[in-house]
């Protein structure tokens, strides 16, 4: 995404449906001329922040980094809202493989894993009555009958933008049960990287910190707390 020009105002006005941003008065147009309508005015004004900002950096393009709600927003728009059940599926093979579900076969390590993500598991089950089986070492998953068709039944009446996070915080945490909990405020964002990177933790602890390890902690904590902002400021 990027604007011909460098702009000296960023307005935001009300239509029918929602918030237009306006750069020195004309409607913000994305790539492939698309345009954005922002339903939620705290989502709106944030994003209408990133492109004051992002108006005065030096240079003629716009930094990805620098529009992140925008980008999430234009994704909720024009590839979530037409096609959720394309989305919903896309995310149903996360959770046949998910992180939480394999164990290590060291048993002091297999503790560890169940006390830290046990409790996240469980909760799904209360909240929606599916509990995924458990993996040891190399030994395959056995699914459970019917585990897609629960799946589509939790994720279907998320709205958009739980939708359109969970794009980003299922990959990032390699775990839709762990993204699914962040998602309906089970967990906070640093706790859901914490609980992802059990391994790193502990490789970290046993041999001391690497730093290309810790730059790739950082880069998935970031992203996940902007996928969550972009959810909270999308929320009545």
């Amino acid at each position: 995404m990027s604007a011909p020009r460098r702009w000296r105002e960023v307005g935001l006005d009300e239509v029918a449906d929602g918030f237009e941003i306006r750069l020195d008065g004309r409607p913000l147009r994305l790539g492939d001329d698309l345009g954005l309508l922002i339903a939620k005015r705290p989502l709106a004004e944030a994003i209408r922040d990133e492109w004051q900002l992002a108006g005065q950096e030096e240079g003629c393009g716009v930094r990805p980094e620098a529009i992140e709600l925008t980008r999430l927003a234009a994704t909720q728009q024009h590839r979530i809202a037409p096609a959720r059940a394309a989305m919903i599926e896309e995310l149903l093979p996360w959770g046949r493989d998910d992180l939480l579900r394999y164990r290590d076969p060291d048993i002091a390590v297999a503790e560890e894993q169940a006390e830290r993500w046990d409790p996240v598991l469980d909760g799904l089950a209360r909240r929606h009555g599916l509990r995924p089986g458990i993996a040891i070492g190399l030994a395959p998953l056995v699914p459970q009958a019917g585990e897609d068709a629960r799946w589509r039944a939790i994720l279907s009446p998320l709205p958009d933008a739980a939708l359109t996070a969970l794009g980003t915080l299922v990959p990032a945490l390699g775990s839709l049960v762990l993204a699914l909990a962040l998602v309906e405020d089970q967990i906070g964002p640093e706790q859901a990287v914490a609980l992802s990177r059990l391994e790193e933790s502990r490789q970290a602890a046993r041999w001391g910190s690497d730093p290309v390890i810790e730059a790739k902690e950082a880069s998935v904590l970031h992203e996940v707390r902007q996928a969550y902002r972009f959810l909270v400021l999308s929320r009545d």
